[in-house]
């Protein structure tokens, strides 16, 4: 079985259509596929080449839809805290310190939440 790098393909095929970003991913992808299979991968990668990013420039939100996961029992519900281990305290009082050095930020006093609301 044949190996085709996307710039064997590049010259073979139409030469301006796939991506520069893509030719690595192409070139991945082939390293397994006989020349028609290449030729149908690259024709994917060229129908789809909006779907991957760009290095280099900023990605956009997606604006398809809104996803519902849908639950038996949907009443809200909060998980009681959780202890930290002793052997991680003394690493998060240091990272605590530092976010607060840097203004990230800020100790508060609140009182201790109450039972009864």
């Amino acid at each position: 079985m044949e190996s085709y790098s996307a710039t064997e393909v590049k010259l073979n095929g139409n030469s301006g259509e796939l991506p520069d970003h893509l030719y690595e991913l192409y070139d991945d992808g082939c390293k397994e596929l006989s020349h028609e299979e290449a030729m149908k991968f690259k024709e994917f990668l060229i129908e789809r080449k909006d779907s991957f990013a760009v290095p280099g420039k900023k990605m956009e939100r997606a604006t398809i839809g809104e996803h519902v996961i849908k639950l038996s029992d949907e009443t809200p519900f909060k998980e009681p805290s959780r202890r930290i281990p002793i052997f991680k305290r003394d690493t998060l009082d240091n990272e605590i310190e530092k976010l607060n050095k840097m203004f990230f930020i800020k100790k508060r006093c609140l009182p201790p939440p109450s039972k009864l609301l």
